[in-house]
């Protein structure tokens, strides 16, 4: 059991190493050879014809421009220039630029930091036979400490490394660059800077420029990212806009339906009747984006009567089957709004609503049964006081109406005639009180109903 357990262990060991060198083998051609012993690290395309490279010496060092720098398999060199020299700690780092070689092919490195929780690091190093050919370096590197950005690091069995080179993290991310020489005297350790620094430097001096890496966990560079932030939060700032922008007018198409409770007497009885019908029209708001408004509903509606529960029969001896009319009307409406949860307002409104009756339309029947048909009274005129308790939520308001009708409903003027009973006028006794009841829903065409914040100029 003890033997399995090693071997699987050994077996784990090993896959991992491999897969971790074949993901860092992806970035040998990201660093370049300065000659001497040092090597920088390329950092990004400026353009489609020119590559930078940022590699570090100790305080004391001079850099110069000009230099020819190698690149890993390819039997050219490029002529090198200085664009900026930055010092962090007992270190330089310079920042050079150089024309891109025709058949190099820069590869998308991610970038991380030093962990303490991680122990399992590598390098890259020379191989001695070529100027232009380096590997990876098989030897483990372990995190001793980090201190102010400057990470110690040992390898188990020997310290060899190169000045310049990238420090790889198990996930293949670069985490630093190594800062020592490899000619320093009895070191058993080296140090190398977080990547941290060289992503700071590089994006307060010129952003993205310089600066092309990637973010482990990431798909677009910081740049790339911070444009896409900003591009949504533009978006977001125009919506925001856009929703606050005070209107002065604005028209919703409105539907409802209702009933009207129309109550009387007729001789010794007393009657009770619902008129249900629909209205349809627009509403006119004047400064709809403020708490107090004005507003204008012009309508058309039709009702119909056809229950009149204890209904009697006339002294006639007619008896009423059904009535409908058709209105227009005009509420003239005060609302107030408050601003409720969840971006809604709850909206409260009075107002004054003339109406005029297009005509009334009507069947009655006989005693025995037969039926008859009246005629059309004429146009008549109807007020109302109204108050309303509206929902608004973005461009849609459902409301409830209620309305108190001042006057007949019906013209009480109206007759029923017939040839063999004559005339009579059954809503002579029609109680001057009407009630209606609705529900209505609108849509605001430009502009939403949150209220908007009010800014300073």
């Amino acid at each position: 059991m003890i033997v399995r357990f090693t071997i699987l262990f050994f077996v784990l060991v090993v896959v991992q190493s491999f897969g971790q060198e074949r993901s860092i083998s992806y970035s040998l051609s990201n660093v370049v050879d300065l000659g001497g012993g040092d090597f920088g690290l390329i950092t990004g395309e400026v353009d489609e014809n020119t590559i930078s490279f940022i590699t570090v010496a100790d305080s004391r060092s001079e850099f110069f421009s000009g230099i020819s720098v190698k690149f890993h398999g390819l039997e050219i060199e490029s002529e090198a220039y200085l664009v900026k020299v930055f010092v962090y700690a007992d270190y330089k780092l310079a920042l050079y630029e150089c024309s891109k070689p025709k058949n190099f092919a820069m590869r998308a490195s991610k970038y991380d930091f030093f962990s303490q929780g991680s122990n399992s690091f590598a390098t890259f190093l020379d191989n001695g036979i070529s100027d232009n050919q380096w590997s990876v370096f098989r030897e483990p590197i372990m995190l001793v400490d980090i201190t102010n950005k400057i990470a110690l690091l040992r390898m188990e069995r020997q310290s060899v490394f190169s000045r310049g080179m990238p420090v790889f993290n198990e996930r293949g991310s670069i985490v630093g660059m190594i800062s020592s020489k490899s000619n320093d005297e009895g070191l058993s350790t080296f140090k190398a800077i977080d990547f941290s620094v060289i992503e700071k430097i590089l994006y307060e001096f010129e952003q993205c420029k310089y600066f092309k890496l990637v973010p482990f966990g990431q798909e677009l560079t910081v740049c790339e990212k911070e444009e896409l932030e900003y591009l949504l939060l533009m978006k977001e700032e125009s919506k925001r806009s856009r929703e606050n922008r005070r209107y002065q007018f604005t028209v919703s198409p409105a539907l409802s339906v209702g009933i009207i409770w129309l109550s009387g007497t007729e001789g010794n009885y007393n009657y009770s009747s619902f008129a249900d019908g629909f209205e349809g029209g627009v509403n006119l708001h004047m400064r709809p984006d403020e708490r107090g408004r004005l507003s204008l509903k012009p309508r058309y509606g039709h009702y119909k009567i056809t229950e009149f529960g204890l209904y009697p029969s006339w002294s006639s001896g007619l008896r009423l089957r059904g009535i409908d009319f058709r209105i227009l009307k005009a509420p003239i409406t005060l609302e107030y709004a408050i601003k409720y949860y969840r971006k809604q307002n709850v909206v409260i409104a009075f107002g004054y609503v003339p109406t005029v009756k297009l005509g009334t339309n009507a069947r009655v029947v006989e005693s025995g049964g037969k039926q008859s048909r009246l005629k059309h009274n004429d146009v008549n005129y109807v007020n109302g006081l109204c108050v309303e308790l509206s929902l608004e939520r973005r461009i849609s308001k459902w409301s409830l109406i209620y309305s108190g009708i001042l006057n007949q409903w019906v013209d009480p003027g109206f007759e029923v005639e017939d040839e063999f009973y004559g005339s009579s006028r059954p809503f002579e006794g029609q109680k001057p009180i009407s009630h209606y009841f609705g529900v209505e829903y609108s849509r605001r065409l430009w502009g939403n109903w949150l209220l908007k914040e009010r800014t300073v100029d």
